[in-house]
């Protein structure tokens, strides 16, 4: 195997695994799937996917169909009436389509557990959440669009200066917690107060 062969075949192992863990976490939640099951059908099937014709299979279906029939056939990976996890994941999920930024940040943090700690993959599916569902922290999903033009701002970045809020908006406005961003990351918290529509040294919160 050449040197080139052994680094797309470690490529395509990455795609697969990438690919495999959304459609799963879709699946799950679409209440499908347990969302506690994600982590086993991913370590059952993450060597079985192929590449064919440029697409991702697996058994020889592409992924949603695949897992709707793995599904099938395991009692113990099917989402029971009333689950309460699917419960939770839902709650969660409106919570954030409101805007909660706590919620957000569950969600981000919930997105990194489930792919076993590793943030960059879990900010991945977080922002492919977000980008799917029109969602922005601190905004309701149909407003969120419009908010695009300022930048993205997300639960990631209100947790790397240690803010649940943006303390720059109106419902948020914490001048202590500017400064600790400010401190922070300079550039970010400029990010923050143009996302609330204010600015560095308002004295103020805009209404």
């Amino acid at each position: 195997m050449t040197k080139v062969d052994y680094l797309q075949k470690q490529f395509d192992a990455v795609d697969r695994n990438e690919l495999l863990w959304r459609a799963l976490d879709k699946a799950a939640l679409k209440g499908k799937l347990r969302p506690d099951a994600i982590q086993l059908l991913h370590d059952m099937y993450a060597d079985k996917c192929k590449i064919i014709d440029g697409e991702i299979t697996l058994l020889n279906l592409d992924l949603p169909e695949a897992i709707d029939a793995i599904v099938a056939r395991m009692p113990l990976v099917q989402p029971i009436k009333d689950d309460p996890a699917i419960a939770d994941a839902e709650r969660l999920e409106n919570e954030a389509l409101q805007g909660s930024v706590q919620a957000h940040g569950a969600l981000w943090k919930k997105f990194v557990a489930q792919s076993g700690g590793n943030e960059s993959l879990g900010d991945a599916k977080y922002r492919e959440w977000c980008d799917t569902n029109k969602a922005k922290p601190g905004l309701k999903a149909a407003d969120a669009a419009a908010a695009k033009a300022v930048g993205d701002l997300d639960a990631a970045d209100l947790l790397k200066v240690g803010a649940s809020t943006n303390p720059w908006s109106a419902e948020g406005w914490n001048i202590t917690s500017q400064g600790n961003a400010f401190k922070a990351d300079p550039a970010l918290a400029a990010r923050l107060a143009k996302a609330a529509g204010s600015h560095i040294g308002a004295t103020k919160p805009t209404r």
